[in-house]
C-alpha cells in the first residue's frame, strides 16, 4: 500500500452520530477533520497548521490545537495595530483552511518593562468588531504567566504543592 493511500484509508469512509439528551441524530458522513483521541490526531493536525506561522509572519507557539502568536513594539498604538492586522491574518488562513477562531477563547495579554509600569499597559485589540479580552494573567500548558511578575506562578503551585 501506498503511505497516500494508508492516510487515506483513516480519514475517509468515517460517520458521525450526535446524542442530546438521549436522543440520536441520523448518521452523517464526515467529509473532513481528525478522528479524536486518536493516535495520529496530533501528528496530522500539525502538519495540517505547519504554515500558519507563514500567513501572519510572526512568531507563533503551538501546543495541541492551542496557538499563540507573541508580537512586540515599543509604541502600544503599534503594538495594537500589529496585533490586530496579525490575528486578521491568521483568521483568514483559519477560513481558507476550513477553521475557524474562537473570539470567546482568544485572550491578549500585555508584558512591559518596569518604567512603563506605570503607565497603563493594558491594550486594546479588536477583531471583526468584537474586543479581545486583555488578561494580567494567563495559563499556558500549566504555566501561569503573569504581566508584571511571575509570583501568581509561583504562589499557586507552592500551594498546589503544600496540599500533598
Amino acid at each position: 500500500i501506498i503511505p497516500i493511500e494508508t492516510h487515506w484509508s483513516y480519514l475517509s469512509g468515517r460517520e458521525q452520530v450526535v446524542e442530546v439528551n438521549g436522543s440520536l441524530s441520523q448518521v452523517k458522513p464526515m467529509s473532513c477533520g481528525i478522528p479524536q483521541g486518536s493516535v495520529l490526531g496530533p501528528l496530522l493536525f500539525l502538519l495540517y497548521i505547519n504554515n500558519m506561522k507563514d500567513a501572519c509572519s510572526c512568531h507563533l507557539f503551538f501546543y495541541a490545537d492551542d496557538s499563540t502568536p507573541l508580537v512586540s513594539h515599543k509604541s502600544k498604538t503599534m503594538l495594537e495595530t500589529i496585533l490586530s492586522t496579525k490575528l486578521t491574518n491568521i483568521r483568514i488562513w483559519l477560513g481558507d483552511n476550513k477553521l475557524f477562531l474562537h473570539l470567546g477563547k482568544t485572550e491578549a495579554i500585555s508584558f512591559v518593562s518596569r518604567p512603563k509600569l506605570s503607565r497603563s499597559s493594558e491594550i486594546r485589540v479588536e477583531l471583526r468588531g468584537e474586543v479581545l479580552t486583555t488578561k494580567t494573567s494567563i495559563c499556558r500548558v500549566g504555566v501561569y504567566i503573569a504581566a508584571h511578575k511571575w509570583m501568581l506562578h509561583v504562589t499557586l503551585w507552592v500551594g498546589y504543592v503544600a496540599f500533598f
